[in-house]
Order: C-alpha cells, then sequence, then structure tokens
C-alpha cells in the first residue's frame, strides 16, 4: 500500500529565498526513490 504524504511548500519547506535546501532536496529524492509519493501545493 502507498502512502501519498501532502505539504505546503510556503513557510514549510520552502525558505525565505524561494527555494529548498540541499537537505530537504536529498530527503525528498531518497524518499521519492524508495515509493514515497508527495504532493505540495
Amino acid at each position: 500500500m502507498k502512502t501519498l504524504y501532502v505539504s505546503d511548500l510556503d513557510g514549510t519547506l520552502l525558505r525565505n529565498n524561494e527555494r529548498t535546501s540541499d537537505f530537504t532536496n536529498s530527503v525528498i529524492n531518497d524518499l521519492t526513490e524508495r515509493g514515497m509519493i508527495l504532493y505540495g501545493y
């Protein structure tokens, strides 16, 4: 069974410069490679 994770981007994953950090990118890439589905709005 797959689980869908939903996240608000503004103020949660995005920094003040409206970009995600290298750490966040690494974690998201690792989790999606393992099959996690991420939906950002």
